[in-house]
């Protein structure tokens, strides 16, 4: 008996041998292999001894005791499982491993012995029939853990061919080939049993079919583990590939990126050298396109970038090179240009991009302009910097004029570019610095005189130029993108105050804050206003906030929402400068807020102006008529003073009242105004 147990003892030690040492040797000595693979590469190895011992133990259990089914069973189940981990941890290794061919190379080798070994290992197994007829019912169980295995198998090599697969058709397809591959496993397994049962004892047929399940169950691990190989090899090359070409272009849009496209450029203008044509250069900036992003998404922001795209390379087809250069900025180059005609062509070709609007998600439509700015080459610059700067202050320069424009390039534009890039730099470290303060303008009743509110007024502490007012730096923060982060600045500070002086002084009236419209389309801004509120313990009857009537809001429905959200806490909002803008009365119809701000220009002619006057007088009736309270800006003088409380006007502010004050100031004349004491 132990004879024959011998040769399964050697034959299944070359089998640990032979795969084990080599996983053994790719989990401790291979630099390349990250510590995930040698965690399951060892995983696999552990796997591996506690199948060999679970298949000697079970073997054990046969010859020394005659009814040893359950024991058997119970080593078969244990067998089962390890045989499927090991295997599973051994084909996640080698996803793990990546790039690492050399370690892939060695466990396929370690695969390949172990086939060798296992067949060998049944055709000695045959000996053990004469010493215990019970040997065909263990060979017979230990069909279970075969079956499972190449099951799992083919599950796990389907899903290796099909891994791009949406989840519910793989899971749908492999439960097909789970099913199926069962049938057909045992299917042919009980072909090679009867088979050999027709010259062969049953035994010695069971233990055939026995060896005929293990080639198979490591033909397939071979199969998996060379497509999974294959696999790994095509992502990686196909890696590599997308690698070097987002190395050269753009990843949203496709065209050449800004690094590739100065390439290019730098060997247009050396080319041109020789020859007396010149190269064009055309930079292409959107204008406004951070309010795409704030007021529609991210997404929409990307969809109009794909699209001006898009446009730019079927609508220039001469173009040598297009580029996406910045965020929002496009850049393309014509060679061999001779006449200016051709230049105005060109163009015109460009601005008809964005003739038509610019369709976002939704199946919603956005209307997009662009600033153009055009350099030359000799003309403008002969180096590639230079005619890249001549481009960019022209760029510059159309969008400082409005946007929607095109311009040449001029030499008079570099001072003022230079400024105006000297400013840009110190208007972003204003913030970081705390640059930005603010000042306080006392809101009077009427009625009164007494004050019953500040309008807060931003102005920039300058380190060099001291009080720089607003009409100074707030076109500057609009063209950069960075009113919303002033609002934010604003009001946070704003409400600081308002806690200190309710808190310290008992003053519960209100500030007034100017916000964009961006941030009033802003649907957290209800959030982040009750937060601010809550984190300073302050009433939110003392907040105000004002939305500038001359600019349009785009998602008049959005506004809506937010500013009955705002009303619903408890916060006043006001609609500043009323009447000059291109639809004051529809504004009045669909903005539910509480006040009206009569602007500046028709109060300051109400006495020489009778028209001015009678018009004052109709928004002061119509706003009460929609039960909404009126303010008149920019009173400077006492007529005009007077006018106002003729037509009813509630409050009024302006120079011959109070002027701009600091803060501290501001305190000054409220505690002067508070009751005093007995």
């Amino acid at each position: 008996m132990l004879q024959a147990y011998f040769p399964n003892i050697i034959l299944d030690g070359v089998w640990l041998l032979a795969s084990g040492l080599l996983i053994a040797a790719v989990t401790f000595f291979s630099d390349k292999s990250s510590s995930e693979a040698r965690l399951w590469l060892f995983i696999s190895l552990s796997s591996l001894i506690l199948q060999i011992i679970c298949s000697h133990l079970g073997l054990a259990a046969v010859y020394h005791f005659e009814n040893s089914a359950l024991i058997v069973s119970g080593f078969n189940a244990v067998y089962a499982v390890v045989s499927v981990t090991s295997v599973f941890a051994l084909l996640i290794a080698l996803q793990k491993l990546n790039n690492d061919t050399h370690s892939r190379n060695w466990i396929l080798v370690g695969v390949s012995t172990t086939v060798l070994a296992a067949i060998l290992s049944a055709l000695v197994s045959g000996n053990l029939s004469e010493y215990n007829s019970f040997i065909g019912y263990v060979a017979s169980v230990q069909f279970v853990p075969e079956i499972i295995a190449i099951a799992m198998l083919g599950l796990f090599l389907f899903i290796s061919l099909n891994y791009q697969a949406s989840t519910p058709t793989l899971i749908q397809t492999t439960t097909l080939w789970l099913v199926a591959g069962l049938l057909v496993v045992k299917l042919l397994l009980m072909v090679v049993r009867d088979v050999a049962l027709v010259n062969l004892d049953q035994t010695s047929a069971i233990l055939i079919a026995h060896s005929f399940g293990w080639v198979l169950y490591f033909a397939i691990i071979v199969l998996a583990i060379g497509r999974i190989t294959e696999l790994t090899e095509q992502k990686a090359l196909s890696q590599a590939a997308a690698n070097t070409h987002f190395s050269y272009h753009d990843q949203l849009t496709g065209l050449l990126n800004r690094n590739t496209f100065i390439e290019r450029l730098e060997q247009y203008t050396y080319q041109r050298r020789n020859n007396e044509f010149k190269t064009l250069l055309v930079l292409v900036g959107l204008d406004n396109f951070k309010s795409i992003n704030d007021q529609m998404s991210l997404n929409d922001g990307d969809a109009v970038l794909k699209s001006v795209a898009n446009r730019l390379v079927n609508h220039c087809p001469t173009a040598s090179s297009i580029a996406r250069v910045d965020g929002d900025v496009f850049g393309l180059v014509f060679e061999r240009i001779k006449e200016q005609e051709t230049i105005e062509l060109l163009i015109n070709r460009i601005q008809a991009v964005f003739n038509n609007e610019f369709k976002v998600e939704r199946n919603q439509t956005s209307k997009v302009t662009a600033s153009i700015g055009v350099s030359l080459a000799p003309d403008h610059g002969i180096t590639t910097e230079t005619l890249i700067k001549s481009a960019e202050y022209a760029l510059y320069h159309s969008k400082a004029e409005g946007g929607n424009r095109v311009t040449s390039y001029e030499t008079w534009m570099t001072e003022g570019q230079e400024r105006d890039f000297r400013l840009q730099s110190e208007l972003k470290a204003a913030f970081s610095e705390n640059q930005f303060i603010l000042f306080f303008q006392p809101v009077v009743c009427v009625a009164t005189k007494q004050i019953n509110g500040f309008e807060v007024l931003v102005r920039w502490q300058h380190p060099t130029d001291g009080i720089v007012p607003p009409a100074s730096f707030l076109p500057h923060l609009e063209r950069l993108g960075l009113m919303s982060q002033l609002d934010r600045v604003v009001l946070e500070k704003s409400i600081d105050v308002a806690a200190s002086w309710f808190h310290n002084h008992e003053y519960d009236n209100y500030l007034s804050i100017n916000l964009s419209p961006i941030l009033f389309q802003d649907p957290d801004l209800p959030l982040r206003i009750t937060e601010l509120l809550k984190k300073h313990e302050l009433p939110a009857r003392c907040l105000q906030l004002e939305i500038l009537e001359s600019t349009a809001i785009s998602d008049i429905e959005l506004g809506v929402n937010v500013i009955n959200e705002l009303k619903d806490l408890g916060v006043c909002v006001a609609l500043d400068d009323f009447g000059t803008g291109f639809s004051s009365m529809s504004y009045l119809r669909q903005l539910p807020v509480n006040k009206i701000k009569i602007d500046r220009s028709f109060i300051q002619v109400l006495e020489e102006d009778p028209c001015s006057a009678s018009i004052v007088k109709a928004i002061c009736s119509l706003a009460h008529g929609l039960d909404k309270s009126v303010v008149a800006e920019g009173i400077e003088s006492l007529a005009q003073f007077d006018f106002v409380r003729q037509f009813e006007c509630e409050e009024a502010q302006g120079f011959d009242l109070y002027r701009p004050m600091s803060e501290s100031k501001a305190l000054e004349f409220l505690l002067e105004q508070a009751p005093k004491s007995a």
